[in-house]
């Protein structure tokens, strides 16, 4: 008799171990959701607060010129700016050392040349992925007040950006560039998402950037 209570305990202990798997498993699955969601939505915003300083993560470089997906992100601050969005506008992001060409020197040099003030362009070439970049920022920010951001950077990574620049205290609008051609096909978007999401998960649980991004892409 004993024997039989203790069979029928195992069992019921299985079958509320297996109601709790599967409950953790779909509340995964839900939140893996939401943020495929909310990088959607956020590859789609259109800004309209006021904020202290535009902020244009760092882009890839060709033959130390900018490449078409870093000049959409460029292109977009100049409107920003021009619409009266913010007074300023940050580059990000590091380079070649043996050069001393970097990434938010070619970005500040292109603003410059479409017209934006000098004195309204500020370059901090410190950062070699998005994190680090937007910890280098955070610092120059804090330094001079400049307390809200609007960020522009990649459509599908501005949940990610968005979430570190949170995390390091700034109030964040989301400002993305319109998606380039490679992102307009249904594969490319769905590999894009895919890849993001998975890095803002990394993010999250570890509190680092990731490389995974699309080469083309990446910070």
């Amino acid at each position: 008799m004993s024997f039989l209570f203790a069979e029928e305990r195992l069992l019921v202990a299985r079958l509320w171990f297996r109601r709790v798997v599967g409950l953790f498993v779909f509340l995964v699955l839900l939140y893996g959701l939401s943020v495929v969601l909310r990088i959607w939505y956020l590859s789609n915003a259109v800004p309209t607060q006021q904020s202290t300083a535009i902020v244009v993560m760092g882009g890839p470089l060709q033959k130390n010129a900018v490449t078409p997906d870093y000049q959409a992100r460029l292109d977009t601050a100049v409107k920003y700016f021009r619409q009266g969005l913010a007074p300023r506008i940050l580059t990000l992001g590091d380079g070649n050392p043996t050069t001393g060409v970097t990434r938010a020197g070619v970005g500040r040099d292109y603003l410059i040349g479409a017209g934006i003030p000098a004195s309204a362009v500020v370059a901090e070439a410190s950062g070699s992925d998005t994190l680090s970049s937007l910890q280098a920022a955070s610092t120059v920010l804090r330094a001079h007040g400049w307390a809200s951001i609007l960020l522009v950077t990649d459509p599908y990574g501005e949940l990610r950006a968005e979430k570190m620049a949170q995390n390091l205290g700034l109030l964040v609008e989301a400002g993305p560039p319109p998606k380039q051609p490679v992102y307009q096909g249904t594969w490319h978007a769905t590999t894009s998402i895919a890849r993001e999401t998975f890095a803002y998960l990394l993010y999250v649980v570890l509190h680092i950037s990731s490389r995974i991004s699309d080469p083309s892409t990446a910070t």
